[in-house]
């Protein structure tokens, strides 16, 4: 459900061989947001997060025990710190967690799923806004 960006860099974790975003399903009672926090506290291991903004919304499908699954995965930008140790949830079969710069965003794209392109391009969207210097003052 989420991602991070402190400094220009995109918080990404290998998972069954791919390139993904941290992300996982809302438990009874949480909200999406509190939901989001949590999930990339456990999969990732960090703990000094805060929202910005909400990036798009996709779907996708899924296989699990032989049904297919539509799912809906809501999206965050959000402020980490690159102080905090990543740790990957190896029980969720997630193998890397890396903290990557627009150079790698741009290979990762080759080894990751169609679904996650369009929240990709809105994190890049934002880093390059985020990157421009400001406007000078119009007279």
């Amino acid at each position: 459900m989420h991602r991070c960006a402190p400094h220009g860099r995109l918080l990404a974790i290998r998972r069954l061989g791919k390139w993904d975003l941290p992300k996982g399903k809302v438990d009874k009672g949480e909200g999406i947001e509190a939901a989001a926090l949590r999930e990339v506290r456990e999969e990732c291991g960090l703990y000094e997060l805060r929202i910005i903004e909400a990036l798009p919304v996709t779907w996708h499908t899924y296989e699990r025990k032989g049904r297919q699954h539509l799912k809906r995965t809501d999206w965050y930008l959000m402020q980490g710190t690159a102080t905090e140790a990543l740790a990957p949830q190896l029980e969720e079969d997630i193998t890397d967690v890396r903290w990557m710069t627009a150079a790698e965003v741009t290979a990762m794209k080759a080894e990751t799923y169609p679904s996650l392109l369009p929240v990709i391009a809105a994190w890049e969207r934002w880093y390059s806004a985020a990157s421009r210097p400001p406007a000078p003052p119009t007279p």
